[in-house]
């Protein structure tokens, strides 16, 4: 019987089939092992055959482009334990619920309530801010066609992308950009209004940062004072609270203040006469003003002259200013065009007694109450 030939075992080569190589990766490693101990056992010679050759050269090929810190045994599998896979195969890798889900309906559903947000937001603005009525109540239609249009592609399964022939890329960036932007922005401003209205609350109530029952009423004054002052620095998108504002900076005498209060009121309002002469009084009050405010002057006496309000504002300013006979000249001036109106009566009433006059005080104050009696305020 002839001997066996000893032949050096074939080397891969690129032209190796590949359920060949697919076996050989598919064959565990304990398997390969016990073979070679039969073949030790058997008497054989235990040279390595094609498939275990394969094995080894993609076993160190592995080797080399694993990292150093997984070169210990680890293997180079991903296990994830989301049912997405985000960054490459892993062994959920087959599973894509969560990111069709996403695709289809999730992305739209998302949308659909920010514009709600949104929305709401834009409520909140047109209930806080009376000069932001308008601009607001556009906003609340803008979102809720945004919200519509939301709703139909998630109902139907589709992205807007999908339209690809109905806009360029440029006009989809600025729609994205719009949309993203406009209902964050009104739940900024909706959320500063809140702010605002709470701290005119606490403002209204006395609740003054740093106030303590133990202070002196000297300090306390001061107290008020710096607040109020800040209450109206703070509170620039909201007309009522600047209504507000406006009376109490005039109370504690800053004026200047004041008259920002006023401008903001008028600003949005600016067939309102009675916040123009409103802010005419507090403007005479202002020694740096004097021009602007004679200018002004002169100019409602022609414009709102028959107002009674008006006579009275210039009658306090000049009061205040202690300007006695131009107060009781436009006193008079009211008296005049308003003979039977109280108040009319009453601030003449007042200047008078500065002026000494307690007689002429004295008929006014009648005067004045017998009006008052009959309704004539």
């Amino acid at each position: 019987m002839a001997d066996k030939v000893y032949k050096e075992p074939m080397q891969a080569t690129k032209n190796v089939s590949p359920e060949l190589v697919e076996v050989a990766e598919a064959a565990p490693q304990e398997l390969l092992e016990e073979k070679k101990e039969l073949c030790t056992c058997g008497g054989r010679d235990n040279s390595p055959t094609l498939a275990e050759t394969i094995r080894e050269k993609l076993t160190a090929e592995q080797a080399k482009e694993l990292p150093q810190e997984h070169s210990n045994g680890i293997t180079s599998e991903k296990i994830w334990t989301s049912v997405y896979d985000f960054n490459g195969p892993g062994k959920f890798a087959d599973d894509h619920r969560f990111h069709k889900w996403w695709d289809k309906s999730g992305r739209q559903i998302f949308n659909l309530i920010y514009f709600a947000l949104g929305g709401v937001a834009c409520c909140v603005i047109s209930q806080t801010s009376g000069y932001m009525y308008k601009t607001s109540m556009v906003g609340l239609c803008f979102f809720a066609a945004l919200g519509t249009a939301a709703a139909v592609y998630a109902i139907c399964h589709r992205q807007p992308s999908d339209q690809s022939d109905v806009f360029s890329e440029r006009t989809k960036k600025i729609i994205r950009c719009t949309a993203l932007s406009a209902p964050l922005l009104a739940m900024l401003v909706a959320g500063w209004n809140c702010l605002t209205y709470g701290v005119d609350y606490l403002w209204a109530e006395g609740l003054y940062p740093g106030y303590s029952s133990h202070m002196s009423p000297a300090s306390y004054e001061i107290l008020k004072k710096e607040q109020i002052e800040v209450a109206a620095r703070i509170s620039p998108l909201n007309t009522e609270v600047a209504k507000r504002h406006f009376e109490r900076t005039k109370s504690v005498g800053s004026y200047e203040l004041a008259v920002k209060m006023a401008d903001k009121v008028i600003r949005f309002n600016r067939h309102d006469s009675r916040w123009k002469i409103r802010r005419l009084g507090v403007l005479g009050r202002l020694p740096d003003r004097e021009q602007e405010f004679q200018t002004l002057t002169s100019k409602y006496k022609n414009r709102y002259g028959k107002d009674g309000y008006l006579w009275n504002t210039l009658a306090d300013t000049a009061v205040y200013n202690k300007d006695w006979p131009l107060a009781l000249e436009m006193a008079n001036e009211h008296v005049k065009r308003h003979e039977r109106e109280a108040i009319a009566y009453e601030q003449r009433a007042s200047i008078f007694k500065e002026l000494g006059m307690e007689q002429e005080a004295e008929e006014d104050l009648v005067t004045a109450d017998s009006f008052s009696n009959a309704g004539n305020h």
